[in-house]
C-alpha cells in the first residue's frame, strides 16, 4: 500500500491548473453570481430543462475540475425536471414543486451564508440537502463555485 505521506510530498498542483480552475469559477460566477441566488427561479436551477445552461447543469457538467458531482441519481438536486415523464419530480413531503423549490433556494442561501462565515463543516447539515446521501459533495462543489471565501 502506498505511503500517504510520500504521496502528499510528491503531489503537485501547477499554476496553470490553478489558473484554469480560477477562470472556470469566474465564468460560473459571471453567469450565476451569489448575489443573485435569492432571485433564483426553478427553471434556472433545474436539470432536465432546455437550454442546458442552468446553474446546476454547470455545477454537474461544466465545472468538473472544481469538484465533480456527476453520476448518481437526479434526486441529489432535490427537485428536477423528468424529461421522460414531462414533469418536475421532488420529495413527497412537499405539496408542490413551488414548496419544494422554496426549501431548495433557502438551503442554497444558507450554504452561501455559512461559506461567507467560513463555516464549511456545517454545510452538510443544511436542509433540504442534509437528508440526501450525495449532497455533501454537491454542497462543497456549489459553495466552491459560488463563494469568494473558499479560495
Amino acid at each position: 500500500m502506498p505511503d500517504l505521506s510520500n504521496a502528499v510530498v510528491q503531489f503537485t498542483y501547477s499554476d496553470e491548473q490553478r489558473n484554469r480552475e480560477e477562470f472556470l469559477r469566474h465564468q460560473f460566477l459571471e453567469r450565476f453570481p451569489a448575489s443573485g441566488m435569492s432571485g433564483l427561479t426553478l427553471e434556472q436551477y433545474s436539470l432536465g430543462l432546455e437550454p442546458k445552461e442552468n446553474s446546476f447543469y454547470w455545477i454537474e457538467f461544466k465545472t468538473k475540475e472544481l469538484g465533480s458531482i456527476a453520476g448518481g441519481i437526479a434526486f441529489k438536486f432535490v427537485i428536477f425536471f423528468d424529461r421522460d415523464g414531462g414533469q418536475f419530480r421532488f420529495a413527497s413531503k412537499y405539496k408542490s414543486k413551488e414548496d419544494e423549490f422554496a426549501s431548495v433556494r433557502s438551503g442554497i442561501l444558507e450554504l452561501l451564508r455559512l461559506a461567507a462565515d467560513g463555516k464549511f463543516a456545517e454545510c452538510e447539515n443544511v436542509p433540504p440537502y442534509d437528508t440526501m446521501g450525495t449532497l455533501p459533495s454537491a454542497n462543497a462543489s456549489a459553495i466552491r463555485c459560488l463563494s469568494d471565501r473558499c479560495w
